[in-house]
């Protein structure tokens, strides 16, 4: 939009300049009037297109603010959401609390977490009812935290800057969240199979969560720009409830 206006100043102040010349070069009186008049007009006409056009690029960009607001707002429960259960992972890996004082979100996610996580027992029961097993939980709530960052790039693509857009599809195509889902596959297969074993399916996977959750925190980052200080995505001590049992540790 920026480049719309300057190449309509480099034109008008051609123009102006031209007129110029030919008033002061200009030996004929009847061609000086006439320069004069028309340059009255031709400025007259482009300040007009120039001040609508502005106007109307105006309106469209405070719509676009509105909409992406809207998308960063249905955004924000289902951020919050999957921040609680990447932290469920953890506090079901470890057997006590760390003695250790969290502030922000960045805090959380520390090498210690993605240590801990790999004695995560995916066969164990999840903090959930009804009732069911990590693996079948975590597909569920990726899954469905994948479905509504697509369906908000879906509705809101043409308002959204072009960072959070690259964002929001990093995230929602996650190689991290690709491989929890596919867990349940082979869970399914040694279930008919009857092979008993334990899962600890998030060994050797630091890099794949690190990058997943690097790209969690600018998305957060950014929606917090443009939400109210009440609505940001924060650390709240709540994530420390009680309800995740340690025992589903490996340890």
């Amino acid at each position: 939009m920026k480049s719309k206006y300057i190449i309509c100043g480099i034109i008008t102040f051609l123009l102006v300049v031209v007129f110029l010349l030919i008033y002061f070069y200009s030996g004929a009186e009847w061609l000086k009037e006439f320069s004069m008049n028309v340059a009255t007009e031709v400025l007259g006409i482009i300040i007009t297109v120039f001040v609508i056009d502005y106007l109307i690029d105006k309106k469209e960009e405070d719509e676009r603010y509105k909409r992406q607001a809207v998308a960063i707002k249905r955004m924000r429960v289902p951020l919050i959401h999957h921040i609680h259960t990447l932290f469920n992972i953890f506090k079901a890996s470890i057997e006590k609390e760390p003695d250790k004082k969290y502030n922000t979100l960045s805090d959380l996610f520390d090498d210690f977490y993605f240590e801990q996580i790999q004695y995560l027992d995916f066969s164990m029961e999840a903090p959930i009812l009804p009732k069911t097993n990590w693996v079948n939980y975590l597909y569920n709530e990726f899954t469905r935290f994948a479905d509504e960052l697509k369906k908000v790039l879906d509705t809101y693509s043409l308002f959204l800057d072009s960072e959070i857009i690259e964002l929001l599809d990093c995230i929602s195509n996650s190689n991290f969240l690709n491989y929890v889902c596919k867990i349940r596959n082979i869970h399914q297969i040694d279930a008919q199979l009857d092979f008993k074993r334990k899962y600890l399916m998030l060994n050797g996977t630091a890099d794949l969560c690190k990058e997943h959750i690097e790209i969690l925190m600018k998305l957060i980052d950014f929606c917090n720009k443009s939400l109210s200080e009440a609505d940001r995505i924060q650390y709240n001590e709540y994530l420390w409830r009680a309800e995740t049992a340690s025992e589903t540790s490996s340890r």
